[in-house]
């Protein structure tokens, strides 16, 4: 091979190498990335019932308030160097006990969200942003435990799922 033809085949290799990195610094990184696919694990109790009556709300889990949720997001970011700009968790909720309208189902530390229409949900999903203050640090080493509770009424849950987005530090 002439020396040409290997200048211009490293040229390629190359090129496509950087477009490569450029690709992988300029996009985030997601939940599916990760070492091992992104979990929750519910404790014993799914159901979250706040016992006050509106306008009165529930302001912290208590006992029957509060179910505990094991959350996994496969990797430990900083040892990565990355740093978790995006949490979603997806709830879906028992048709027996859905989250009705004017109910709230919060999750302690991060926010919530109410059913502001007219029917019952049988799936939510929140998402939490870092918004460039540190917000998400509890998330950093991939683990954490979260307290999801109803700020108003009660409900069920079936299924949580979560996702992410992370970023180079």
């Amino acid at each position: 091979m002439g020396t040409t033809r290997l200048r211009s085949l490293a040229a390629k290799v190359l090129g496509v190498a950087a477009v490569t990195a450029l690709v992988a610094v300029a996009s985030p990184v997601t939940g599916q990335a990760a070492s091992r696919p992104p979990s929750i694990k519910l404790g014993n109790t799914t159901t979250a019932t706040c016992q006050r009556t509106f306008p009165e709300v529930c302001l912290q889990p208590s006992p029957g308030n509060d179910i505990v949720a094991r959350v996994d997001l496969g990797t430990n970011f900083t040892k990565s160097g990355q740093k978790v700009v995006l949490v979603c968790l997806n709830f879906t909720f028992d048709p027996a006990n859905p989250l009705n309208p004017g109910e709230v189902i919060f999750v302690g530390g991060n926010g919530g969200a109410e059913n502001i229409g007219t029917t019952d949900q049988l799936y939510r999903q929140l998402c939490f942003s870092d918004y460039d203050m540190n917000l998400l640090e509890e998330f950093q080493d991939g683990r954490t435990i979260l307290h999801i509770y109803a700020h108003t009424g009660s409900f069920k849950l079936a299924n949580v799922s979560v996702s992410y987005t992370a970023e180079p530090l």
